[in-house]
């Protein structure tokens, strides 16, 4: 959605937190697999061998632009609910996140509404479409 903003100097740490992000609870969902590899897709890193990261590296600090850690904050979010689960581990890794970019409490609370809102909508959509 908005990774088209993510400068090149970003894109590996990004790609790293997502792929951290959709392992984090010891499982490997289809549908994080799916969202991981259209972040892939739209940062243009599509031979992107998956590397994970630790949250509490200094590196997270390297995104200075609040603008761009809030776009960033959003696709990871929407990775660790792409399968409609929130694991206690993707809670913990997206709380070390908000803290190290300063994300607000509200910011995250309206994210989760709407990403949960557009999966609600897309398996809707499914649905729908299935039943042609």
């Amino acid at each position: 959605m908005f990774l088209q903003n993510v400068p090149q100097k970003y894109k590996k740490l990004f790609m790293d937190l997502a792929y951290t992000m959709m392992g984090i609870d010891g499982k490997y969902e289809d549908e994080e697999k799916l969202a991981l590899r259209s972040c892939q897709e739209e940062l243009g890193l599509t031979q992107y061998q998956g590397s994970t990261i630790d949250l509490d590296d200094a590196n997270l600090l390297l995104v200075q632009d609040r603008t761009l850690r809030a776009e960033m904050y959003f696709e990871l979010l929407g990775i660790a609910l792409s399968d409609l689960e929130y694991s206690d581990e993707e809670l913990g890794a997206m709380k070390k996140i908000q803290k190290a970019w300063e994300i607000p409490t509200e910011f995250d609370k309206t994210a989760q509404e709407i990403i949960r809102n557009i999966n609600r909508n897309y398996a809707r959509a499914c649905i729908l479409l299935s039943q042609f």
